[in-house]
C-alpha cells in the first residue's frame, strides 16, 4: 500500500466527501439479505457464483458464461493483469491509481495519454492492455462510447481494452458490455461499490468473451466472494427503483454543488457522476477541510495533477451546504 491514497480513511463527524459512495446509502432491501446471510456463514458460498452470475446476466444481456465476479473491482483489475501479462500498457491521465498499481506488479512499462483521442492517435502496435475509467475517475467525465469503437478499432489484433463503467449507473449513458460479442478483446468492469453503497461488502463483476473470462477467472482464488456479498448482489439488483431515486438526487446535487463552487471562483469539472474534481489556485483545500471536519480527495497523487486538486463527493443537501459554508471560511 505504500504510496496508495485512497478516501475514505480520515473519520470525521460530517459527511465524508472523500469517498464517491452513493448519497442515498445502502438499500434497505441489501441490508436485510447481509443479516439474513450473516446467519447463514457457516455454509460455503456457491464456488462460481452461479447465482448471482445468472441474475447479473440477466441485467446485462449477456449468458452467465460471460460474468466473472470478484472481490471487488481491484480483485479483478490484478486477475485481469496477471491472466494478460502485459509488457506495454496504455491507460489516460488522470485516472484512476489502481490500474497503474496492477501494472506495476507484472512490471509492465505504462504509456498515459491526456485523452481518448490522443490515445486512439499515438498508440502503438505493441501494447498488450489499455485501461479506460469510463466515466473517469476523478473528472467524472464520459467518453462516448463511439469514441470507444475507434480505439477497439485502431488497436492491435490481443490486445486487451478494459472499460471501467465503475460509475456508468449515475448516468443515462449506454454502456459497452453489448460491445463483448463483436470484440473479443473488450473487458467491461463494474462495481456494486459505488452505486449501491456496498463499500464494505466488496463486490464486482466483469463482462467479456466466454474464453477471456476462463482466463481470468484461471487467476482467481476459490470461493473469492463470500455468501453476504453474493447475496448483497442479487438484492441490490432487484431494486428495481434504485437508479431514478439516485439520479434525480444526485444530478440536483451536483448542480448545486457545481453552481456554488463556481460561484466562488473554483474551476469545475464537467462530471456526470457523484463527484467532481476541483481545483483551487493556492491549493491546501484537503488539509483546510480535515482541519475542520470534512474529509475530500486530496488528488495530487493523481498523474497530471497536484495540491491544488480535489476531488468532493455528492452528499445529500444539507452535507453539500455544509461543505461550502465551510469552503467559504477557508478561503473568506
Amino acid at each position: 500500500m505504500d504510496g496508495y491514497i485512497h478516501g475514505g480513511f480520515l473519520k470525521t463527524e460530517y459527511y465524508d466527501h472523500s469517498v464517491n459512495i452513493n448519497p442515498l446509502g445502502m438499500p434497505e432491501n441489501v441490508k436485510e439479505a447481509v443479516k439474513a446471510a450473516a446467519e447463514d456463514c457457516e455454509a460455503y458460498p456457491e464456488y462460481d457464483s452461479h447465482t448471482l452470475r445468472q441474475t447479473i446476466a440477466e441485467k446485462e444481456g449477456v449468458q452467465s458464461d460471460n460474468i466473472v465476479c470478484g472481490n471487488g473491482v481491484s480483485e479483478l483489475i490484478m486477475a485481469v493483469v496477471n491472466a494478460i501479462g502485459p509488457g506495454n500498457a496504455a491507460i489516460l491521465k488522470p485516472t484512476f491509481s489502481g490500474y497503474k498499481r496492477a501494472l506495476k506488479t507484472v512490471g509492465a512499462r505504462i504509456s498515459e495519454y491526456n485523452d481518448i483521442h490522443e490515445m486512439t492517435e499515438k498508440v502503438t502496435d505493441k501494447v498488450d492492455i489499455i485501461f479506460i475509467c469510463n466515466p473517469n475517475n476523478p473528472t467524472g467525465e464520459y467518453i462516448p462510447k463511439e469514441d470507444i469503437r475507434k480505439l477497439l478499432k485502431k488497436v492491435p489484433a490481443g490486445a486487451m481494452v478494459v472499460t471501467d463503467e465503475s460509475f456508468l449507473d449515475f448516468t443515462d449513458r449506454a454502456s459497452t458490455v453489448d460491445m463483448i460479442v463483436s470484440y473479443v478483446n473488450l473487458i467491461v468492469l463494474k462495481a456494486f461499490t459505488k452505486f449501491h453503497s456496498m463499500a464494505g461488502v466488496r463486490l464486482g463483476y466483469m463482462c467479456a468473451d466466454k474464453q477471456v473470462c476462463e482466463r481470468v477467472r484461471s487467476h482467481l482464488p476459490e470461493w473469492n466472494v463470500s455468501l453476504i456479498a453474493q447475496k448483497a448482489g442479487i438484492a441490490a439488483l432487484r431494486d428495481v427503483d434504485r437508479k431514478r431515486k439516485t439520479n434525480e438526487t444526485v444530478s440536483a446535487e451536483r448542480a448545486f454543488l457545481t453552481e456554488e463552487l463556481k460561484k466562488r471562483g473554483l474551476w469545475v469539472s464537467d462530471s456526470e457522476t457523484n463527484f467532481v474534481l476541483v481545483r483551487y489556485e493556492k491549493g491546501g483545500l484537503a488539509e483546510a477541510f480535515a482541519e475542520r471536519g470534512i474529509s475530500v480527495r486530496d488528488c495530487s497523487d493523481f498523474s497530471g495533477l497536484d495540491k491544488r486538486f480535489i476531488r468532493v463527493s455528492v452528499g445529500m443537501h444539507e452535507d453539500n451546504e455544509r461543505l461550502i459554508g465551510v469552503l467559504d471560511n477557508i478561503i473568506s
